[in-house]
């Protein structure tokens, strides 16, 4: 939390984690919330022609997870955010994939002679 010189918030998140199984095989799942606020006590322009009015804005944002565990020839992680955010709502697609490098070369080779 961050507060002004006379101890009134101005920002806050509290990250919460219900849920975060780590599996013998190396994978993991989970799911996590976070109350977040911001309080303005001027106008805010984040791009040029769109401002935030003065205020107080709470929203909840929500993740859910899966990480495959790296001995995998598919590993990686697929994350899912959403919920609100200001006065609208907001979601993350999930961020990346990758091959490990054994199946990568194997998969280059595919189609040559």
């Amino acid at each position: 939390m961050f507060t002004d010189l006379e101890g009134r918030w101005e920002s806050y998140r509290v990250r919460t984690i219900p849920v975060d199984v780590n599996l013998e095989s190396g994978d993991n799942f989970g799911f996590n919330f976070s109350p977040t606020g911001e309080r303005l006590d001027e106008p805010f322009e984040i791009a040029d022609g769109v401002i935030i009015p003065p205020g107080t804005y709470e929203w909840i944002r929500y993740s859910v997870g899966w990480e495959f565990a790296a001995k995998r020839k598919l590993n990686g992680r697929v994350r899912w955010g959403f919920g609100s955010f200001l006065r609208g709502n907001a979601q993350r697609a999930p961020d990346r994939w990758q091959l490990d490098a054994f199946t990568a070369r194997d998969l280059s080779s595919i189609g040559r002679a």
